[in-house]
């Protein structure tokens, strides 16, 4: 009897599909943190400015 080799491990193709729902997911979530911050730096220059008067 012959003894079946058990490989662990990805294919390349698990590997690709997985690093192309990560860059979607990341091309989605970015955008929108980046409005986030600068809507938040806004408002803290708004803040700002009105304690100053």
């Amino acid at each position: 009897m012959k003894k079946i080799e058990k490989k662990y491990g990805f294919t390349l193709a698990e590997t690709l599909i997985t690093l192309s729902i990560l860059g979607i997911v990341a091309a989605i979530t970015v955008p929108a943190l980046v409005g986030r911050q600068i809507e938040n730096q806004n408002r803290t220059k708004l803040k700002k400015a009105m304690t100053m008067y």
